[in-house]
């Protein structure tokens, strides 16, 4: 069996004796259809996209998972829990285009994560969104991410900030946790456009802020990493390269319109950083000057060679 893709969601499954194929919504199952002339099954999902009705005719197959996605009917529909393909003979999810298969009765993947243990995918290489199925989904077979939210927005997450400064309830600077053999990162969250950002309701350039950092006894140096969740922020001449090139620090920057959201953490005292990433229906319009953008871009000062990517 051939298995096909579009953005890490199965679209069709070519068997030798028929085809079935899946009508997607963004990262939503929507329709199912067995043959190519066949009457279409219609999907109901719940929140974290798994299938949970399935109307075909006027009967209807209602499905319920167990936290870890073990349902006693794996297979009898091609797209099941969080919307991922499941293997009809093992009951087993593809994961990440088929990436790592999770079983749901182990509740753990069946192999180990190529990111693991220092980089994203976590000091446990065969664990599953970090034991928390309720709360997180896995998008790519690698790292948790949270659910949809805000409507029909899908987000990744970076997890485990904490504030050091806050502007107001939600803006601030944050850091992250340091790893074994790693320095923390450091998050600004703010307004911001190419040139300047907003800190405490002052606009300031990248070496205004850079000043204004080191009067709050905040030392970039003791980061592996400064991250600007601002709009356009890494965007053509951008504040994000001026302001690694004037520092000597790696920064990752932001080079459009963003939609980023700060929710509470799944650790007490910590929070998360959303940033919007895909489009969703009936969103606003941006000009060709001033686009989306629904992921970071990296900067190394353009005079120092011996700083790796991340």
């Amino acid at each position: 069996m051939f298995i096909f893709y579009q953005s890490g969601k199965p679209t069709a499954l070519v068997q030798s004796s028929r085809t079935t194929r899946i009508f997607n919504q963004s990262r939503q199952a929507l329709a199912i259809q067995y043959r190519s002339h066949s009457s279409i099954s219609i999907i109901a999902s719940d929140k974290m996209q798994s299938s949970v009705v399935e109307a075909r005719g006027h009967v209807l197959h209602s499905l319920s998972y167990t936290p870890f996605g073990f349902n006693q009917a794996t297979g009898e529909l091609p797209v099941g829990f969080n919307g991922e393909h499941c293997d009809a003979v093992t009951g087993m999810y593809g994961l990440g285009a088929g990436y790592r298969w999770l079983s749901t009765k182990c509740m753990r993947f069946s192999s180990p994560d190529n990111l693991s243990p220092f980089a994203k995918g976590g000091i446990n290489a065969y664990t599953y969104v970090r034991n928390d199925p309720v709360n997180l989904l896995d998008l790519d077979g690698h790292a948790a991410s949270a659910p949809i939210l805000h409507g029909n927005k899908m987000r990744r997450f970076q997890y485990g900030l904490r504030k050091t400064y806050a502007f107001d309830n939600n803006y601030g600077i944050y850091e992250s946790k340091p790893g074994l053999f790693k320095k923390p990162k450091l998050l600004i969250y703010t307004h911001g456009n190419e040139n300047k950002i907003l800190i405490d309701d002052v606009a300031m350039g990248p070496f205004k802020f850079a000043t204004w950092l080191t009067s709050k006894n905040i030392n970039l140096q003791k980061y592996r990493k400064v991250t600007f969740a601002t709009c356009l922020g890494g965007y053509g001449e951008s504040f994000g390269q001026k302001f690694s090139n004037q520092n000597n620090v790696k920064v990752s920057a932001i080079p459009g319109i963003s939609d980023g959201a700060m929710v509470d953490g799944v650790e007490p005292g910590t929070f998360s950083f959303g940033l919007l990433s895909e489009p969703y229906e009936g969103m606003a319009q941006t000009t060709p000057q001033r686009p989306w953008a629904y992921s970071f871009v990296d900067f190394t000062p353009q005079d120092a060679k011996k700083f790796r990517s991340t």
